[in-house]
Formats: structure tokens, C-alpha cells, sequence
């Protein structure tokens, strides 16, 4: 079952859940055998990671998704990417959330 990325129905939260739900939550259910591996569990190189082991390659994520096969995938990430930058507020991310809603003050980091 695949998804297609030329449907004028798709909107950004269709292409981020389809992200999200492909790469991100099959790296994630390997999180646990990722972090208890002597290898990859306390490793800092970038392609040691839960991703590399659930899809089972060498290449940092970005070289991956960059791959003639994943063509699909890429089109995808960065529309998700597009729609995420183009409802969120550029406030978000240069002053954090709390700016943005008044009267919060951030929580106290001791």
C-alpha cells in the first residue's frame, strides 16, 4: 500500500502523518534494541542511529532520503516540511512558544 504525493486532496498533515508514520515510527519501535545494542547504543556517529538499524543502511538519514528509490519519500518530507514552516509563525521558532502566548512565562529550569 503505497501513497501518492500527486493528489490535490493531500494536505500537510496528511504528508507529516505519512512521514511520521513511515520513517519516524519505524526508527522509533527499534529505539529500545537501538539503545541496549553494544554497538549503536552509545554510539555519536550519525549513521548509528535507530534509523539506520531499522532500515537496515549505512548512510545518514539525509543521503538516504536523497536515494533515487526514495524519491517518493523526499517529495514528501519536504512538502510536509513547506506546509509545517508555511502554519506555524516565524515568532515559534526564533522566540519559542511561550512569547507567543502572552501571558505564559516559560517554566523554571533549576
Amino acid at each position: 500500500m503505497g501513497m501518492s504525493c500527486s493528489s490535490d486532496s493531500l494536505t500537510v498533515l496528511d504528508l507529516d502523518a505519512g512521514y511520521s508514520l513511515d520513517e519516524g515510527f519505524k526508527a522509533s519501535s527499534c529505539l529500545t534494541e537501538t539503545l541496549l545494542d553494544p554497538e549503536f547504543g552509545h554510539a555519536y556517529e550519525f549513521n548509528k542511529t535507530a534509523f539506520n538499524k531499522v532500515h537496515n543502511v549505512k548512510e545518514d538519514f539525509w543521503t538516504w532520503l536523497e536515494a533515487p528509490g526514495n524519491r517518493l519519500r523526499l517529495t514528501r518530507f519536504g512538502a510536509a516540511m513547506n506546509g509545517l514552516k508555511n502554519m506555524s509563525p516565524a515568532e515559534a521558532i526564533l522566540e519559542g512558544p511561550f512569547r507567543l502566548r502572552g501571558s505564559c512565562t516559560p517554566p523554571c529550569h533549576v
